[in-house]
């Protein structure tokens, strides 16, 4: 697991390589898709302070990138 749904979170993630599933909790399940190289996210904790609303898995080997609040 990347990234675990309602942690605080202050990291913006790149995808370099690889592929995760992205899914949140709101009382039943639900995969919202997978996020492949380019994509990002965990921007809604580096920008704005909130909880994460989602679950990331990787569901491969992957290379992410990591950029602090702070550099915002």
């Amino acid at each position: 697991m990347v990234l675990e749904q309602g942690t605080s979170g202050s990291l913006l993630y790149l995808v370099d390589e690889g592929v995760v599933t992205v899914s949140r909790d709101r009382g039943t399940y639900q995969e919202i898709g997978s996020l492949r190289s380019g994509s990002f996210f965990g921007e809604i904790g580096a920008l704005m302070g909130l909880p994460s609303t989602t679950t990331v898995i990787a569901e491969e080997p992957c290379r992410l990138r990591v950029i602090t609040s702070d550099r915002f």
